[in-house]
């Protein structure tokens, strides 16, 4: 069984940060309207497009397995191995394990660590972020981790690295545009485990779709 918004009312389709936290935490699908003309917010379908896959769609089909409270304004919506935790205070970010939540916004974890997205202040994952709000998504699968940044000004993101990965060749990131066009390597700077990388919207004149990491020299 699937959930979606009504298409009806126009602000679930062309919204913003309080409208995909909702989603998160209740295991309702994303929606927008092509080609955008209406919307107010014009990161709404790569928003939608980039959280869809990776976050609500592993909670299609599944029952809202466990709710609870966390904080004042904060709750946790558990799907299976999902994790949302959700913060519904307008006003306040929320810090919880290296990660400062924006206000209205959520963490989505899996417990195998095969993704951790969601909209952050401050810090993502224990390493800085620059100033602004950021819509972030970490994927990792098949020897590749890949970082997606679709909402937010550029800003410096750190990735914490499987453990099983060899980096004695190195670690390399690699910026990738829409269809999978690569557009060329970008400066990464390694600690023990955790790459650290300017996570821009445009690089070499290029639009950034996302970037992969993986181990190894380009």
């Amino acid at each position: 069984m699937l959930f979606y918004h009504h298409d009806l009312d126009t602000r679930p389709m062309n919204a913003g940060v309080e409208v995909l936290t909702w989603n998160a935490a209740f295991g309702v699908m994303a929606g927008y309207y092509w080609p955008e003309l209406r919307s107010s917010a014009p990161d709404w379908a790569a928003t939608a497009a980039a959280f869809q896959p990776a976050v609500l769609a592993r909670t299609a089909g599944r029952m809202l397995s466990g709710y609870r409270g966390l904080a004042d304004q904060v709750t946790e919506s558990r799907f299976d191995d999902l994790a949302v935790v959700a913060n519904w205070n307008a006003q306040a970010s929320y810090d919880i394990d290296g990660y400062t939540i924006a206000p209205s916004g959520f963490l989505a974890r899996a417990d195998d660590g095969s993704v951790a997205g969601g909209v952050f202040v401050n810090q993502f994952g224990g390493g800085p972020l620059g100033a602004g709000v950021h819509y972030l998504l970490v994927e990792r699968s098949d020897g590749l981790v890949h970082v997606r940044h679709p909402g937010g000004p550029d800003t410096s993101v750190t990735v914490t690295v499987p453990a099983e990965w060899d980096l004695r060749a190195g670690l390399q990131v690699v910026a990738v545009a829409g269809h999978g066009q690569v557009i060329g390597p970008v400066a990464v700077t390694v600690d023990s485990r955790r790459a650290t990388f300017l996570c821009a919207r445009m690089v070499a004149n290029a639009a950034v779709e996302h970037y992969e990491i993986s181990a190894g020299a380009y």
